[in-house]
């Protein structure tokens, strides 16, 4: 069961449907110096725990249904 997942400051991309259907994942972190770029269709779509996320200030695109069905995300913020 994956409650909180931690990405890599090196990770550019988090693929399609990556953590799709991750009921119980509550909290996604990424390392200082986040060189993250895209967020991939699907990818935390139906993470029913998911309440808030911040979004690094690297990221250029945030693919469609990247979050679909978080029914629980209330907070996405974004880094300057």
């Amino acid at each position: 069961m994956i409650k909180k997942v931690v990405v890599g400051k090196d990770v550019t991309y988090i693929g399609m449907f990556s953590f799709m259907q991750c009921n119980n994942l509550a909290a996604v972190e990424f390392e200082k110096e986040s060189t993250l770029e895209n967020i991939g269709w699907g990818a935390f779509g139906y993470c029913g725990a998911l309440t808030e996320i911040m979004i690094p200030a690297n990221v250029k695109e945030i693919t469609n249904y990247a979050f679909y069905n978080c029914k629980k995300l209330t907070t996405v913020d974004f880094e300057e």
